[in-house]
């Protein structure tokens, strides 16, 4: 019952205005998401940070973050790294656990990795679009990914990295 229960409000929870960015980076949140955004272009272009974290007590999604990092100008050592998952960003102190499998990343030229941290369950995509570089952190209560082990992958489809993506 409580799976459908988080399911039912999943999809009655009506997408937000779209947020874009001058960096290409378009996010676009649940309705009923609110809580603190910290917005960082300041490093145009080479790197800039974004993070979302959803404060409201009533939302299906209350406790859940998406932070995205872009970044540009990895030699080719890191670029390669950053194909598997395994450089210094994006975790923002959560713990790699697992690589994800093919069909639960949802970005075209990307690697993801299960994350974990105290009581909570996230996700980590590493993107490549042409020159940039993005890592899309995700992460929920752990209550909330057992109630809907789609969550992840539902909530970082909130987030545009542009048209080549």
């Amino acid at each position: 019952m409580r799976v459908l229960c988080l399911a039912f409000l999943l999809a009655l929870a009506l997408p937000a205005s779209a947020q874009t960015y001058a960096s290409g980076l378009t996010v676009t949140l649940p309705e009923d998401w609110s809580g603190p955004e910290t917005v960082d272009e300041s490093e145009m272009p080479r790197t800039a940070s974004y993070r979302y974290e959803n404060t409201n007590a009533a939302s299906a999604l209350h406790g859940a973050v998406v932070h995205v990092e872009r970044i540009t100008g990895l030699n080719p050592m890191m670029q390669a790294r950053w194909q598997q998952g395994r450089v210094p960003f994006g975790y923002h102190g959560a713990r790699p656990v697992a690589a994800l499998p093919r069909e639960q990343v949802p970005f075209v030229r990307a690697a993801g990795v299960r994350t974990e941290r105290d009581g909570r369950t996230g996700a980590v995509y590493f993107v490549t679009v042409g020159t940039t570089y993005w890592a899309v952190q995700v992460e929920v209560p752990d209550a909330t990914a057992e109630a809907d082990p789609d969550v992840l992958t539902t909530l970082a489809r909130s987030v545009r990295l542009g048209a080549s993506e």
